[in-house]
């Protein structure tokens, strides 16, 4: 049979569980902007129903539990997208950063150094005799010498910069990694869940996740396994570090410190990005510069070693003949002592111009590509192809972005603060409580009118 002492206890159950339920919703809004925070609720539950001789009566509402809301397959999603972005979004940087390096602005550029060169040979070849014309030429050619030197050195250090690059995301993978086999240990040693936790797991997955293509999983107990490229990062307490080692051509390799002969293949995030673009478009354009630099030397020479200098000396080499790309290339010891010895005569009579003639024609031959392009043609090709590849990166960094914003929207949807919701559940809580206390109150003006009877 229901007593007052039974409603008092009803009233006190209700109060504790929407004070509960408030100090939920106070903490939503306080961690509205904390990175990794799903916002929690408060699982209110009818109590357990007393069987009376008048049927059931309830005991009121009490606070069953408090709950993260968390959507797995969102996460994951979102994950592959963070993943994609840093991929699109670091190799864009990189890519961008490589096209100023090839200068292509104003006198400096390649471009107009070579229409320079060119230029330097017809001078040459219409006054042959000139020691001014030859100095003019000997003095252009070194500007060129300096472009392939300068872009190959501006192409080296990038590539040892992503190398640092590679460094320094591997060593904060292993700060995370060193992280999660904490929190494991953490979690292994909880009864229930803690949130807190699971708010911080959020947080080095996601940042994980964007370094580079994990895999993972996560346990009933909350523990969470962490693979790349097949290997366990993270697994239960225990973690493997990353070490960077020098790999094929001196370049940095990633490799399971623990296993030193497993290579660690990234393919994905911001890590993937910058192996994708030191080994591919980087070491490309370095590729396709050599050749371009040792197919003009070896066809200037070519022509320049059968002419006669001022002097009537033949054979000489215009560029240095052990010139193998744009590192390299300089002018033949020669022509840099004396640049008497160019040659621009056939025959050694002086007056004739058929041999600077015939190089200043190779402007205009088909030296590059399978006899498809001149040299001309071939540099603007390169600096063409590279920058496609940045408008591409840039058109698909932008669509990654737009994916990712997408799926960051539909996870706060999901476990996202939103103030304004937030607001009406303390509201409605702070009724629900003020109700109760009013039956506190009624409960004992009850009591009391009892004591008065009695006495």
């Amino acid at each position: 049979m229901p007593t007052i002492s039974s409603i008092l206890s009803l009233a006190k159950r209700s109060l504790l569980a929407n004070q509960g339920a408030m100090s939920v919703a106070s903490d939503n809004v306080s961690n509205v902007n904390s990175p990794g925070y799903a916002r929690r609720r408060a699982d209110l539950r009818s109590a357990q129903t007393q069987d009376t001789p008048y049927g059931g009566l309830g005991s009121g509402v009490e606070l069953f539990g408090v709950n993260s809301l968390r959507d797995p397959f969102i996460e994951e999603q979102l994950r592959r997208e963070l993943g994609d972005e840093g991929w699109f979004d670091t190799g864009q940087k990189q890519l961008d950063i490589i096209e100023g390096l090839l200068g292509e602005i104003g006198e400096t550029g390649m471009s107009n150094i070579f229409s320079r060169f060119w230029n330097a040979w017809h001078d040459l070849a219409n006054d042959p005799t000139s020691t001014a014309a030859r100095t003019a030429l000997r003095e252009t050619t070194s500007t060129l010498i300096g472009g392939f030197r300068n872009t190959g050195e501006q192409l080296a250090f990038r590539a040892e910069q992503i190398d640092a690059d590679i460094a320094a995301k591997a060593s904060r993978v292993n700060e995370l990694a060193g992280e999660l086999a904490q929190l494991n240990h953490e979690f292994s040693r909880a009864r229930e869940t803690p949130m807190s936790l699971e708010d911080r797991r959020t947080q080095i997955l996601d940042e994980m996740a964007r370094l580079a293509d994990i895999q993972y999983r996560i346990g009933n107990n909350g523990m969470v396994s962490v693979f790349i490229d097949g290997a366990a990062i993270v697994m239960g307490t225990d973690c493997q570090t990353i070490a960077v080692r020098e790999g094929s051509g001196g370049k940095a390799a990633l490799f399971i410190a623990e296993a030193s002969d497993r290579p660690l293949g990234i393919s994905g995030g911001e890590i993937g990005a910058l192996f994708s673009v030191r080994d591919g478009e980087l070491n490309e354009l370095r590729e396709r510069l050599d050749e371009l630099a040792r197919t003009l030397a070896t066809e200037v020479n070519r022509i320049h070693s059968t002419g006669y200098s001022l002097e009537g000396q033949t054979g000489i080499n215009f560029f240095d003949p052990e010139t193998t790309g744009m590192d390299d290339i300089a002018l033949s010891d020669e022509i840099e002592r004396d640049a008497g010895l160019i040659a621009a005569s056939a025959d050694g009579l002086p007056g004739d111009n058929r041999t600077a003639l015939a190089i200043a024609e190779l402007e205009n031959a088909n030296l590059m590509n399978g006899g498809r392009e001149t040299i001309d043609q071939a540099y603007g090709s390169i600096t063409a192809w590279f920058g496609s590849r940045v408008a591409e990166h840039g058109l698909r960094a932008e669509g990654a972005g737009l994916a990712l914003e997408h799926m960051e929207t539909w996870r706060e949807s999901v476990s996202g603060v939103s103030l304004d919701e937030e607001m009406a559940q303390l509201i409605r809580f702070q009724h629900a409580f003020n109700a109760s206390a009013k039956l506190v109150g009624a409960a004992d003006t009850m009591l009391q009118a009892i004591i008065a009877m009695a006495g």
